[in-house]
């Protein structure tokens, strides 16, 4: 009877513990964007590693998904995308902020035969880009000469949002780095 009585308040508190340490919080899920216009992110958090261009990706309609941030900061990662010349003169990507406000940033440069280079952050609504821009930046330097750059551009980024980024280069084909 002793021993009985002595379990009984070790398995109450084995039960009370059973969730201790884990979370209840499950991660947040969004409703697919409508058939059409600019792709759903996706799946996956690819936003925070690198914006990797997976070609064809030179339309809105046609941008590189790159998932949900799981930070309120974004910054930009590219290293040898390939842009500029006849069907490649842009690229577009698509990804959606955190749950929390934060920031987009970037800086980068490229070199010839690009000779210059535009970029813009539009919001996404129901796979419809919104104008105007959040934010449009221009390089600077002269690509014919040496290299041309995007620098210290930042943009504020709402909770929870769909964007998308992107990328236009004057001249010839060539690769660039943010």
């Amino acid at each position: 009877m002793r021993a009985a009585a002595s379990i009984a308040p070790l398995a109450l508190a084995l039960s009370v513990c059973l969730g201790c340490g884990s979370s209840s919080s499950s991660p947040t899920t969004y409703p697919p964007w409508p058939d059409g216009g600019i792709p759903d992110p996706g799946p996956g958090n690819q936003v925070n590693v690198a914006f990797a261009s997976v070609p064809p990706n030179d339309t809105p309609d046609t941008a590189t998904p790159l998932g949900t941030s799981t930070t309120a900061d974004i910054v930009v990662w590219i290293t040898g995308n390939a842009i500029g010349g006849p069907g490649n003169a842009s690229n577009y990507f698509v990804f959606r902020s955190a749950p929390t406000a934060g920031q987009f940033s970037f800086d980068g440069c490229f070199g010839p035969p690009i000779t210059g280079m535009t970029g813009g952050l539009w919001k996404v609504v129901d796979a419809t880009q919104q104008l105007p821009a959040v934010a449009t930046w221009k390089s600077t330097g002269d690509g014919d000469a040496g290299m041309g750059c995007l620098s210290n551009e930042v943009a504020a980024l709402e909770p929870n949002t769909g964007y998308l980024f992107g990328l236009t280069a004057t001249g010839g084909a060539g690769e660039y780095a943010l």
